[in-house]
């Protein structure tokens, strides 16, 4: 089967390896040129490399619309869109002769929409799953063609996760792979459209720590958005704005009964300790560069 690529992550690069170990022909890969992918992805990975050494062609684009004309002009039979985060177009859609196939890590049909792994350790999740799906002109909604279970840790970070849900996800291209060769067409597992519940956008003031928060959710907050993405920013009442990378959850405890969130309470080894809505924690990691000093407070 002729193959082409269209990725410009992390999941991207791992997957297109993948496809080359299991001796796939990736007849071409459309990916982000180095300033428009970072712009666009906080985990862009360069797909070049990779490309070169297997002499793959690797179109580096700094727009969407140059998509079509480079499908378009050699039909593949599978379109493959791992990690890219708009919508392709209907007509490109309609140019692969067996499908596409798009990827999505989430409990599908429910987690459809942006930012997958984030919301996942925010809302607490115990699991969630990796998915392989068609791929329609509706985000998220086509028949899955594969997919695995990956449970979420209490400790999971956005690395530890992403690196999860790609190590899960290659364990079922060999298998899908085959199945649509042997075939010639997919089959798969429709979504249910019932009661579903899509994922938001997410946009700046999302990531700002409120300490009236419970503690757990800030630890969530904190942990989905680090590296690679860019942390959760916390506002000290000097006026600096600052990340915030680590924290650890200290229970509820009658000392703190008359603390309103965000007071400092203690410096424990150099770490603020700081009142929440419900419980404290104790900032280990942080970018603040003015001194934190006990009773000042985050607003």
């Amino acid at each position: 089967m002729k193959i082409i690529l269209i990725g410009a992550v992390y999941s991207s690069a791992a997957f297109l390896n993948t496809l080359l170990e299991t001796r796939e022909t990736v007849s071409g890969v459309i990916t982000l040129d180095e300033t428009t992918g970072r712009k666009r992805h906080s985990d862009y990975a360069d797909l070049a490399p990779i490309c070169s050494a297997a002499g793959i062609p690797c179109h580096q684009l700094t727009s969407d619309s140059d998509i079509a004309a480079i499908v378009e002009t050699d039909p593949p039979d599978l379109l493959l869109v791992w990690g890219w985060s708009r919508l392709i177009p209907k007509a490109v859609l309609k140019t692969a002769k067996i499908g596409c196939i798009g990827f999505h890590p989430a409990p599908l049909p429910n987690g459809r929409g942006r930012h997958p792994l984030i919301w996942s350790i925010i809302l607490g999740l115990a699991e969630t799953h990796v998915n392989f799906f068609e791929l329609t002109d509706t985000a998220d909604e086509g028949q899955i063609l594969a997919s695995a279970s990956v449970r979420l840790d209490d400790t999971e970070t956005a690395r530890s996760l992403m690196e999860k849900t790609i190590r899960a996800a290659q364990t079922l291209i060999p298998s899908m792979f085959r199945s649509i060769a042997n075939k010639g067409y997919f089959t798969g597992k429709p979504q249910s459209n019932y009661s579903v519940e899509s994922w938001r956008k997410r946009n700046p003031a999302d990531g700002r720590i409120d300490f009236r928060m419970s503690a757990t959710h800030i630890d969530r907050l904190v942990r989905a958005l680090s590296e690679p993405y860019p942390g959760a920013d916390a506002m000290h009442c000097h006026g600096e704005i600052a990340k915030v990378w680590h924290v650890e959850t200290i229970e509820e405890n009658a000392a703190l009964n008359f603390t309103e969130p965000g007071r400092v309470v203690e410096i424990i080894a150099g770490a603020p300790l700081v009142r929440c809505g419900d419980g404290a924690l104790i900032i280990r990691q942080h970018d603040f560069s003015s001194n934190i000093e006990r009773g000042t407070w985050f607003c």
